[in-house]
C-alpha cells in the first residue's frame, strides 16, 4: 500500500545517497527540507509487487505497517 499510496517519502541525506547508489532515478534533492523519493504511481523499486530494496529501504518505509484487514 505505501509503495503506491503516497506521492513521495522523506529521506535523510544518508538514505538519499544510498538510493542514488542503488540507481534511483526519481529522487528530489532539497536544500531546505527533507530530500524525497518520488513514488507517485508506484515506487520504482517495486518488483513483482515486492520491495526490491527491502534490506536497504528507508526508515519511513520500515515504519509503515501494512495489514490485509
Amino acid at each position: 500500500m505505501c509503495c503506491r499510496s503516497f506521492p513521495n517519502v522523506d529521506l535523510s541525506w544518508g538514505e538519499y545517497q544510498l538510493l542514488e547508489r542503488l540507481g534511483a532515478t526519481r529522487l528530489h534533492f532539497s536544500l531546505y527540507g527533507p530530500h524525497k523519493l518520488i513514488i507517485e504511481n508506484g515506487c520504482e523499486f517495486l518488483v513483482d509487487n515486492r520491495c526490491g530494496i527491502y534490506e536497504q529501504r528507508p526508515e519511513i518505509c520500515r515504519r509503515f505497517i501494512c495489514r490485509s484487514d
